[in-house]
């Protein structure tokens, strides 16, 4: 037990502080009896330390244990190990020190075990092991140490045997090592010949480069020098073609002047003017209520030029019909301008001379609905007059429905005949369905089955101008009339021509009817007879490819719009066929699901089946606004499919989970 064991509680001095030093002072002791096969209990009082100044009294600890360490030296004094110096002596007496500050650390304990053990393996010459074994027989047996020394001999033999061993495999390596260190010399002198031979050919390289940077510099100086001759030929051609240019204007404002001069000649002498008018611009069939939009009307003579005499035009918006009895009758009034008026017409139907042939016709419904632009021209209405202009709603001030038509099996498809009456696929009702424009249903036809007036899970539907009825349903398309006769029944299941798989989205235009063949990937082009004419697009994520069309539509120049539910986007084709734009695959307005497409106006309406909501675009691709969520309540959907919009100008979305048709 070291001292600082027994030391009084209250003492502060060092060795009052138990810790680790205990068990080094342990292994000192325990070091003394393995030795000296004697336990080193002395059965004097043990010492104590002065709490005042901490001078340790009485006797050391190593001093009580003195006649102890006479074994210690007498048993390597027999193994011919005594020295005075010893690892062992240093061992006990560092360990044994009173104070424990002055005790080694572990590190230092096994540093001198580590010394020890190597003096008793290497230090041992023939005559010391002589001597040992000369010891062993004339002193006492201490076991344990000679248990210990003869391990130490034979391993001292094992490691000889073994040292040898590995000295012979490192001589064996060593050779190698020569070998193959010649072998790479050589290897060296042969790439130091080749690095040689190459170098001589850079060498003739960079000489050949040089002449050839030479010739280049003459080449692009010759460049530079013809460079400027071109440069001076084409301002010389600009020069004249300006003066072509102007040399014509001249000539087109001497033949204005001319013909004006005639026609007034003719004016004056009561003859009468021949005129041909052409009306072209986003006003004439769609609008949006409170934003302006535009006609423009141009004026020919009998030969073709631009007429220029003055004209009285005027215009004219009506609003014709609403479907919403809430909503109130609203009219435009009428516009006239005349070109030596100095008066400024009002402003929801403004008429302007943008020049003297053109006439420019603006006008800003206030109401949604079925309206006529009437235009006349010297109080005469032009052909085509009056013109039908869908006005439609704002969308973002959308997002609450007007009415609910219910009682639906899980709609799919949308369309309107030429009576405003709605006409609704209901898929899991293998059936068609009519409502009259209150929302009340007039009749019903089709049934489960798969004779070619029976349908399953009819899905895209549309209407021609004769309000006979287009259905797809599974791997078919049907075409009825009005009182759901069936007229028509084409198509099976499979890839090619006249097949389908899965045909989904139907809509008309130009007098052909375009199908979605979802799972092929296409879009198929057939006549009013469901004769085919040609298929569109092929699977894949690249332009001009589609991923599980859902529907398809047109815009009023007749660029193709596609809802990719696979691709998750939205893509525009013109005419042709050939790629234009993508959008709603990244960003504001990003789409998961693509069902549905509605075209209004200027606007791109997408039902997005995931998202459970109604995502609105301009025809350009930018992000306008959306509105819808999930849930059951007016306003939220559960899988919304088709979308269209009646002439009334209102937005009809098929909610397909919640077994009804919103209108917005």
């Amino acid at each position: 037990m070291p001292p600082e064991a027994s030391a009084p509680a209250a003492s502060n001095i060092e060795m009052s502080k138990y810790d680790a030093s205990v068990d080094i002072f342990s292994i000192g002791v325990v070091s003394i009896f393995t030795i000296g096969e004697i336990f080193p209990c002395d059965p004097l009082a043990p010492n104590f330390a002065d709490e005042k100044s901490g001078v340790v009294v009485a006797r050391t600890e190593l001093q009580r244990r003195s006649h102890y360490m006479r074994n210690v030296n007498e048993q390597l004094r027999a193994c011919g190990q005594l020295r005075g110096d010893h690892s062992l002596i240093r061992l006990i007496q560092q360990c044994l020190q009173n104070f424990p500050s002055k005790r080694p650390g572990i590190r230092e304990v096994l540093r001198l075990l580590e010394d020890a053990r190597a003096g008793f393996r290497y230090e041992g010459s023939e005559r010391n092991k002589r001597e040992l074994v000369r010891a062993l027989q004339t002193q006492p047996r201490n076991q344990n140490l000679e248990r210990v020394l003869r391990d130490l001999v034979t391993e001292n033999a094992h490691l000889q045997s073994r040292v040898q061993t590995e000295l012979a495999a490192a001589q064996l390596q060593l050779r190698r090592n020569e070998e193959h260190l010649q072998a790479t010399e050589k290897e060296m002198q042969t790439l130091r010949q080749e690095l040689t031979r190459k170098e001589t050919e850079l060498t003739g390289k960079e000489a050949e480069s040089t002449r050839n940077k030479a010739e280049l510099t003459r080449k692009e100086a010759e460049l530079t020098r013809k460079e400027a001759e071109v440069t001076r030929a084409e301002e010389t051609i600009r020069r004249e073609q300006q003066q072509i240019q102007e040399m014509r204007q001249r000539e087109t404002e001497l033949v204005q002047a001319k013909d004006r001069e005639i026609a007034l000649l003719q004016q004056q002498q009561g003859g009468k003017h021949s005129y041909t008018y052409q009306v072209s611009g986003p006003g004439l069939t769609s609008a949006t209520v409170n934003q302006p939009t535009h006609v423009l009307v141009q004026l020919t003579d009998s030969s073709g030029r631009p007429y220029s005499l003055p004209l009285n035009v005027t215009a004219q918006v009506k609003l014709v019909s609403k479907a919403t009895p809430t909503n109130t009758h609203e009219a435009t009034p009428t516009r006239t301008w005349w070109p030596w008026s100095k008066k400024q017409p009002e402003k929801q139907v403004l008429v302007a001379m943008t020049s003297p042939s053109q006439y420019e016709v603006s006008y800003t419904p206030v109401s949604r609905g079925q309206h006529k632009l009437h235009v006349q021209v010297n109080d005469r209405e032009i052909n085509g007059s009056p013109f039908t202009v869908t006005v439609y709603p704002d969308p973002r001030q959308l997002g609450h429905p007007v009415r609910t038509v219910t009682g639906l099996n899980c709609p799919y498809g949308i369309a309107f005949n030429s009576h405003q009456e709605m006409i609704v696929s209901e898929c899991e009702g293998h059936r068609v369905s009519i409502f009259d424009i209150r929302g009340q249903k007039i009749r019903i036809f089709g049934s489960r089955g798969d004779s070619p007036d029976q349908m399953v899970l009819p899905a895209g539907i549309a209407t021609d101008d004769t309000d006979n009825i287009y259905v797809s349903s599974e791997h078919k398309l049907q075409k009825f009339t009005s009182r759901g006769e069936l007229i028509k029944c084409i198509g099976r299941r499979g890839s090619k021509e006249w097949e389908f798989n899965d045909p989904r989205g139907v809509t008309l235009c130009a007098n052909q009817v375009f199908v979605c063949d979802r799972d092929n990937h296409r879009i198929q082009v057939f006549d009013l007879d469901l004769n085919f004419v040609r298929s569109i697009g092929s699977h894949g994520k690249g332009r001009g490819e589609f991923n599980s069309p859902l529907d398809v539509k047109f815009d009023t120049a007749r660029n193709l719009y596609v809802a990719e539910w696979g691709n998750g986007r939205v893509q525009v084709m013109d005419t042709r066929g050939q790629f234009i734009r993508l959008f709603g695959q990244e960003g504001e307005g990003k789409l998961r699901e693509p069902s549905g497409l509605l075209i209004a106006d200027k606007y791109v309406y997408v039902s997005d089946l995931n998202g459970d909501c109604i995502v609105v675009y301009e025809t350009s691709g930018q992000f306008v606004t959306s509105f819808g969520r999930f849930g059951e309540k007016e306003g939220e959907f559960r899988r919304p499919y088709c979308i269209t919009s009646g002439v009334d100008g209102f937005i009809h979305v098929c909610d397909y989970g919640n077994n009804r048709v919103q209108i917005f």
